[in-house]
């Protein structure tokens, strides 16, 4: 199974709400006829890549968030009025707070949970059209583990549970978090599955980052998580052929106006056509 070359990965890395614009870069590839081998998913990379992945299209995906999306639909904060920044004025909430105190985080993940077994068609890894993979964290056993094996559902909800916010899912002598935790960009784990040639989508910029942009705990949590990504220097098999940066440095539980997200997605991987054509191999130049 490994060193084979199986084609090429997309790899599309967590960021929150940052990570609608994944939907952007999926409706370009898609626009050009351009299909991964492997979706390779982190958080909410994972819940896209998933997604995709299971059969929705990525104008099926774009309606959803534009159209029907309503983030307070699917966290179960319950008996708070909550506006569009949910997790803003959640934070500030007397309820939320007895939940970070009283169980494993402040949101359960059931409704999440449900959406997504909806979204991927309850299907499980092997079944989907596109392969999948995606990842979580292990803080029992210091594990940092490659998803690939039963509900695909569970898997994205293990992979997008953000420590503190919402509970892990505990399996076992298991209790999985975010994969962002240790490697918000899984690069490494697509080549040695065999595809040897890898795009990436990186929803967070490197270099440091604007005070402006961390306007609440969230943002903090959410930085911190993803500080391990950023300082290590991505050689070798952990280093993707072409990296995409769509960021417009907002924070990572803005979802107003995801249009512009979508735009940022598709316009960002639009500037790098070619070496998209170049990598994927659909391209006149080819690789070989």
């Amino acid at each position: 199974m490994f060193g084979k070359n199986k084609g090429w990965a997309l790899v599309l890395s967590g960021g929150g709400a940052k990570g609608i614009a994944h939907i952007g870069v999926l409706k370009f590839l898609e626009e050009k006829g351009i299909i991964p081998d492997l979706i390779a998913g982190t958080s909410v990379g994972a819940i896209i890549g998933g997604a995709y992945s299971c059969g929705m299209s990525a104008k099926e995906l774009e309606d959803f968030v534009v159209n029907d999306f309503n983030y307070k639909d699917y966290f179960d904060i319950r008996t708070i009025h909550l506006p569009d920044m949910v997790w803003t004025k959640a934070l500030q909430a007397g309820e939320t707070m007895r939940n970070l105190f009283n169980r494993l985080g402040v949101d359960g993940g059931e409704k999440i949970y449900a959406k997504l077994i909806e979204m991927t068609k309850d299907k499980d890894f092997g079944q989907e059209k596109i392969p999948f993979i995606c990842n979580a964290v292990d803080i029992l056993n210091h594990r940092h583990l490659i998803l690939d094996s039963g509900k695909i559902a569970k898997a994205i909800r293990a992979s997008m549970a953000v420590p503190g916010l919402i509970t892990p899912c505990v399996s076992g002598d298991s209790m999985l978090v975010d994969g962002g935790v240790v490697d918000n960009m899984i690069v490494r784990a697509s080549v040695e599955r065999g595809y040897k040639r890898v795009i990436a989508v990186n929803l967070n910029k490197y270099g440091p980052v604007a005070r402006k942009h961390l306007v609440n705990g969230v943002d903090v949590i959410y930085e911190a998580m993803f500080v391990n990504s950023r300082m290590i220097k991505r050689v070798g098999n952990d280093k993707p052929d072409l990296e995409i940066i769509a960021s417009d440095g907002r924070s990572y539980e803005d979802f107003s106006e995801p249009e512009k997200l979508i735009k940022l997605g598709y316009e960002t991987a639009k500037k790098v056509e070619r070496k998209i054509k170049r990598i994927s191999g659909n391209s006149i130049f080819g690789l070989f």
